[in-house]
């Protein structure tokens, strides 16, 4: 297989796993971590993994798991960035705020501006100031999470107007301010 492919199974299992089907995101983890021998596609499959098993009762093992990616030799900055994304998701799960926070702190350094995940990171830190009481600091970080994900919302959007075959016949048309 190549890495198109395991990225393609990565992306299954992800979808998998935001609908709670934990069994199901693991099978295709394990495809896809054997269809590929790109380190960055390999640990980035274990970034997922970590998340399955935290979210299955696992958590030290998906701790673990983050902690032998960053410890990995070559990845590339924007995978050690997811890593220490991932990390810092997992301990603030866990109540370990100041863990926590430093992994966030690590996430942002390096991630690159524009990231698709750098909304998420915000938003999980603003959910951990805000947890902790620090309000100012929560605002700050769900602004640029705002921000952020309004970026990758025009991205998706560009993305689907030009992949779009054809245009709709006519548009549908709501009183209802719950659909404005």
């Amino acid at each position: 297989m190549s890495v198109l492919e395991a990225e393609e199974l990565h992306a299954q299992a992800r979808r998998a796993l935001k609908q709670g089907a934990f069994a199901r995101a693991t099978r295709l983890l394990d495809r896809a971590g054997q269809s590929t021998s790109d380190p960055d596609v390999i640990a980035r499959i274990d970034i997922t993994r970590a998340y399955a098993e935290t979210e299955t009762g696992q958590a030290a093992e998906g701790i673990q798991r983050c902690h032998g990616v960053l410890a990995t030799d070559g990845l590339s900055q924007e995978t050690l960035g997811l890593a220490w994304a991932q990390l810092a998701l997992l301990h603030m799960r866990r109540g370990e705020r100041d863990r926590g926070l430093a992994a966030f702190k690590q996430a942002l350094a390096l991630l690159p501006p524009g990231h698709g995940e750098l909304g998420a990171v915000y938003l999980n830190r603003g959910n951990v100031h805000l947890a902790s009481g620090d309000v100012g600091a929560a605002v700050e970080d769900f602004t640029r999470a705002r921000e952020e994900l309004a970026r990758v919302a025009a991205r998706w959007s560009k993305r689907r107007q030009s992949t779009t075959w054809a245009t709709p016949v006519c548009s549908v048309e709501t009183s209802s301010a719950r659909y404005r």
